[in-house]
């Protein structure tokens, strides 16, 4: 449900429905999204979206997948209802909501659905869509042990006063990535054979094979300075003989955070 307008009309369906909520299997919601401009579109109150999900849980008996992308952390009444399902793959995005915060905790219902129900949990992804938004506490997430994960994406990412990436050094996170996972940090030469476009940070483009069969290029999930586009950006774009569209976020090596 990528708008408001389809939120609120196929969950009011949905809720009087219960025969039909037993088949879902996938249930996304993006109450408020962003990418519904440019059609017309009208704000949700999103306590609404939770109370009908919350209301209609019991009724999801083959749920194994579940997305919130709203402007809001849903309150624990959902995840409290959510819980129940074991092998739930849950998304957990949140839209625009300033340029750099402070880091905020997650629900703990939420860390008790994922790490006390979830045994058998294969994918994880909790991100906000863009570096300069929301920034959350992950560390709950190192007292969990899932056999069966292979995908797992968290975000927002932070940055330096000099705009530089880097990992925490903590002992607990460096435990929860060694054993039991095998992680591939490096693609081996003969990876993505076909790709064709890219859109991320260029600290990840530069750890892509095939590099100059790229023909679409974004790297608008977050700002550049200016002093980089010569030193990272521009040696880079060298590289990409078959480019043929660019977007980039650049800013003044001014800007303070």
């Amino acid at each position: 449900m990528n708008s408001s307008t389809q939120c609120r009309t196929t969950l009011s369906m949905l809720s009087s429905h219960p025969e039909i909520c037993a088949h879902i299997r996938k249930l996304g919601v993006r109450p408020n999204y962003y990418l519904a401009w440019p059609k017309t579109d009208k704000v949700l109150d999103e306590d609404w979206v939770v109370l009908t999900i919350a209301k209609m849980a019991k009724h999801l008996l083959s749920l194994n997948a579940f997305e919130w992308s709203g402007n809001e952390i849903p309150r624990d009444l959902l995840w409290s209802s959510l819980r129940e399902h074991f092998s739930l793959t849950v998304r957990y995005g949140l839209t625009e909501a300033g340029w750099i915060n402070p880091s905020e905790n997650l629900p703990q219902t939420f860390w008790d659905m994922l790490i006390k129900r979830s045994p058998d949990l294969e994918e994880l992804v909790i991100c906000s869509l863009s570096s300069s938004t929301r920034k959350f506490e992950f560390a709950p997430i190192t007292e969990a042990r899932w056999p069966k994960l292979h995908t797992l994406t968290l975000g927002s990412f932070g940055y330096t006063e000099d705009f530089s990436l880097g990992i925490a050094e903590d002992a607990s996170f460096t435990r929860f990535f060694g054993s039991p996972y095998d992680l591939q940090m490096e693609l081996a030469p003969a990876a993505l054979p076909n790709i064709k476009s890219f859109s991320g940070i260029y600290q990840h483009l530069a750890k892509l094979p095939n590099i100059h069969d790229i023909h679409t290029l974004d790297l608008t999930c977050e700002p550049i300075p200016k002093h980089r586009l010569s030193t990272h950006i521009c040696p880079l774009l060298a590289s990409l003989t078959s480019l043929t569209t660019l977007d980039i976020w650049a800013i003044p090596s001014c800007m303070s955070l």
